[in-house]
C-alpha cells in the first residue's frame, strides 16, 4: 500500500514540474505517446546516452580528426 502512495506522490511531483506550454509545443512536433512508449523500452545505458545527446549546454564534439582520416582514405 505504501508503494502505491509513493507512486502517487511521485506522479504529483512530476505533474507539478511539467511546463504545459513546452509539452504542447513538443506534442505538435512529435507523436508524444509513441515517443514515451519508445523511451520506456530503452535500457539505462541508452537513456543515459540520450540524455547526454539532448543536453543543450553540452559542448559539441569536433569532427576534424574523422574528416582528416576520411580525406586520407579518399586521396589513396
Amino acid at each position: 500500500m505504501s508503494n502505491t502512495f509513493s507512486k502517487i506522490r511521485n506522479a504529483i511531483e512530476l505533474f507539478r514540474s511539467i511546463d504545459f506550454d513546452q509539452l504542447s509545443a513538443i506534442s505538435q512536433k512529435v507523436n508524444l505517446p509513441k515517443l514515451m512508449e519508445n523511451f520506456s523500452k530503452l535500457d539505462d545505458k541508452q537513456l543515459s546516452g540520450m540524455m547526454k545527446m539532448l543536453d543543450p549546454n553540452k559542448k559539441k564534439k569536433s569532427f576534424r580528426l574523422s574528416m582528416e582520416i576520411s580525406t586520407i582514405f579518399i586521396i589513396r
